[in-house]
Parts: C-alpha cells; structure tokens; sequence
C-alpha cells in the first residue's frame, strides 16, 4: 500500500529536479519560442514525474495519503495537457511548462503540509478580553442557534464547562466539510480508476484483427491516415506508427512533428498498463512485499554499516522509500524517506551515466 511517506519521497525528488532545471544554463534546453531562446522543459523533470504518476496510478493508497494524492492527480492531468500541446503543431504553448502546470506544482509542493483547523480561544479567555459576544458565537460555530440561544449558550458553558463544548472531541466544522469533500473525490476516483482497469482487461481479451500485409512503412508512405493505420496494423499503438512515421520525416498529423522527441508522461502510463502477464505478476509480488512489516522484511544485515548499499539492495527487491526507511530506522544513522529516495536517484544518476 502507498504511504504518505512514498509520496513525498517523489515529491521531493521531483522538486530537486526542478530546482536543478531552474539554475541550470545549459545551452541544449535552449529552443526557440516568440522569436527568442527559452528554457524547455528537462528530461530529469519529466522521469521524476513519471514516477511520481506511476505510484499514485493505483486504488492501493493509504488513506493518509490520499489528500496528497489528489494534489498529484491534478498536477498529472496538466503535465498530460502540457505534453499533449507541446506535440501539436497548432497550438503555442511555452516550452518550459504551461501557467496552469506550475500552478498544480505550486499547489502540489503545498499539499506536503497538512491541513489544520484551530481550536476555538477558551471561553473564559474571551470574556477576560472582553471579546465581543457576536465573535464569541461565531468561533464557537453557535452563530446558527440565533442571537438568543447563543447569549444561553455562552451562560451555559461558563456556569457548567463542557456543556456545550469538549476541547477532547471538538471537530471544526470547516474539516468535517473537507473530509466529506475529499471522501466523495476518493470515491469518484476509484470508479474511474476500475472503469479504466476492466477498458483494459477487455481490449486485453478481444481477438485480434488480422493484420494486412502491406509493411507500415508501405502504409505510411501511401498518406494513410493513423487512424486507418491503427485498424490495419491492430497489434502496433497509435505511439508506435507515430513515432515510425517522424523517423521517416511524413506527418500523418499535426502530432507526428517531433513525435520521438518528446518523452509524454501518459505514454509511459499506457505502457505501463500494457505490460505482460509476467511483469504484472512480478509487481503483484512487490506490493505483497511492501505490505511485510518492517520486521519481516530483509534489511541485508550482511552489509553492515553500509546504509547505502542496504538501501540500493532492499530497492532492487522492490520495496518503495517509505517502507525501506521504515525497515532500517532502528539502525544508527538510519536516513528518512526523503532521503532514501534521494541515496536511490543519486545511485540510479551515476549508473546511467557509467553506460
């Protein structure tokens, strides 16, 4: 199950990467846009998002989590939008992220931080302040019983505390109404989610047309359009011939342009969705794992004081962040979920760049 502490380990990742994108001068981010040279977006952006939608791209989430999640489904969304305009060649959109996307990140970075709703002032303090008895109603949330019975209220509770209040088992209306909001919003995301599962399963199990004989690049070369393509060549993804189609330099449309060079974060999600019943019973085996208590689980003691090499082993095994902090917080030093997800990108870095 994803825990809060999974999520802001990406999070946080993400954020590293885009604080790097934002100092960073290198000259091949640098492209054209109204006539002048702009920042596009960097690839380390795009990965650390990725992972991001990846984990949250599941009804397995800890319902801690799940305010975080939904700031993370609308970032999804724009980053999907974004992608979407930056690949067609009608629409001018900023190569370094559009207004809204930056909005959902803002929002996002602020979702980390929990929601709190204050205790009303004591009563006896407000009086002492000679607070007036409107505002004393109001904060109390009484205001609904009317002038009157407020005025009664207030008596009430001074000559006998706790009657109309306990401190212990006070719930500010304003949370009850953002739990109920966010229990709906859950509820409407796990139908969507199952709806889109059983498209799958079923796009998974209908037969095969058969395909035609003419290759793709014969089809492609005679300006059929992608959607025909698609029926003709039914085990290739509309993906698949665009990205044939810009190596071959035809457009089938507006989006084939640069098709290869943009990575879309929704493609890695479909891609993900089409994995072989192999790999998705190696992930079922991983989320089993990362259900194990923290006991249960192999921290390699045979690595001693290698936190490191601990870290790196138990993430190999497929254990997220959150649940790697959690197995080896008895040992000395031991880092926190952020961290780890930081030891795991820095080591994730240095491997790509030995290939």
């Amino acid at each position: 199950m994803v825990s809060r502490g999974d999520v802001l380990a990406l999070v946080q990742l993400l954020e590293d990467e885009v604080h790097q994108w934002e100092g960073s001068r290198e000259e091949s981010l640098l492209v054209g846009y109204n006539g002048r040279a702009v920042k596009a977006l960097g690839a380390g952006i795009e990965r650390a998002a990725v992972r991001l939608f990846e984990l949250c791209d599941t009804l397995d989430i800890e319902p801690d989590a799940r305010d975080l999640v939904r700031a993370v489904d609308v970032f999804d969304d724009e980053f999907t939008k974004f992608g979407q305009a930056a690949r067609d060649q009608a629409v001018r959109v900023h190569p370094g992220g559009s207004v809204q996307l930056w909005g959902a990140f803002g929002n996002l970075q602020r979702a980390r931080v929990r929601q709190r709703w204050e205790r009303p002032t004591p009563l006896r303090q407000m009086i002492t302040n000679n607070t007036n008895h409107d505002q004393i109603l109001k904060e109390y949330h009484w205001v609904h019983f009317g002038p009157s019975r407020g005025e009664e209220m207030i008596q009430e509770e001074l000559d006998k505390p706790g009657t109309h209040y306990n401190p212990a088992t006070f719930v500010h209306p304003r949370q009850v109404a953002y739990e109920k909001e966010l229990s709906a919003w859950w509820e409407d995301r796990c139908t969507q989610l199952e709806k889109a599962s059983r498209s799958i399963q079923t796009a998974r199990e209908r037969p095969a047309s058969k395909p035609v004989r003419e290759s793709l690049d014969d089809l492609i070369i005679g300006t059929t359009n992608l959607q025909q393509i698609m029926k003709m060549k039914p085990d290739l993804s509309s993906d698949q011939i665009q990205t044939r189609a810009a190596e071959m330099g035809i457009a089938l449309d507006a989006a084939t342009t640069n098709f290869a060079t943009f990575r879309q974060a929704q493609m890695h999600r479909e891609q993900n969705l089409a994995r072989s019943r192999d790999a998705s019973l190696e992930a079922e085996a991983k989320l089993q794992l990362n259900k194990l208590p923290a006991t249960e689980v192999n921290t390699y003691p045979e690595f001693g004081g290698d936190l490191e090499g601990r870290i790196v082993r138990m993430s190999e095994d497929g254990l997220k962040p959150g649940r790697i902090a959690e197995a080896i917080k008895h040992l000395p030093n031991a880092p926190g979920p952020v961290n780890v997800g930081r030891i795991l990108a820095k080591q994730a870095h240095g491997a790509a760049v030995q290939q």
